[in-house]
């Protein structure tokens, strides 16, 4: 039981066998190491509310300790980050410290994840992002999490990223920086978009 490892992964994601396992248990090996990203490999673009990546050497983990915004960089590794994708491996002795998901996380669940890993962190285990650990994503467009249109997503990525920021005690200067990056993204995405962050101000569910 001590040394049984939890795989965390989507239901639209597709296992591609025991060999990208491996990488990921010799970082458990080390007990320093509280959870293990691995790279999704997408087969396909999201037409609404695609899946983004910032693939750029130390910018994506420069960018998210300085505005506090989850940037992610799911191509270069192995290495230490403070959040990593949604395919994780974790022992369950760490569970056993009292890591849940956080239910107040509601709608899509976004953030949901990065809460997980913050509650690793703040009990001093690493996070390591391990690119030889993978599994492929269908990236369907509805089912799961995709059962909401542009609006409701973008109202719960507000709603849900107001609640992170205030349950990890974000200071005023990371909160003015996460609400601009999601306003932009809102500007980009169309006026579905922005009516769901206006909806989420108000705070109308």
């Amino acid at each position: 039981m001590a040394n049984d490892v939890l795989v965390l992964c989507d239901d639209d994601y597709i296992y591609p066998g025991d060999k990208t396992l491996v990488n990921a248990l010799q970082w458990l090996r080390n007990d320093s190491v509280g959870i293990v990203g691995g790279r999704v490999i997408n087969l396909r673009r999201r037409k609404v509310d695609p899946d983004f990546a910032l693939n750029v050497p130390h910018l994506a983990d420069t960018l998210t300790r300085v505005t506090g915004f989850i940037i992610l960089n799911t191509k270069h590794g192995p290495r230490e980050v403070e959040y990593t994708t949604p395919l994780m491996m974790m022992r369950t002795k760490v569970l056993s410290k009292g890591i849940r998901y956080d239910e107040g996380y509601g709608g899509t669940g976004y953030r949901e994840e990065s809460d997980l890993q913050r509650q690793i962190r703040e009990l001093g285990f690493k996070v390591i992002f391990e690119p030889r650990f993978y599994a492929y994503h269908l990236a369907v467009e509805q089912g799961g999490n995709r059962y909401s249109d542009l609006e409701d997503r973008m109202y719960w990525k507000w709603r849900n990223h107001t609640y992170f920021m205030n349950k990890w005690r974000y200071p005023i200067t990371k909160k003015i920086l996460g609400y601009t990056i999601l306003s932009t993204y809102a500007l980009l995405n169309g006026s579905s978009a922005i009516k769901g962050v206006a909806k989420a101000v108000r705070g109308k569910a």
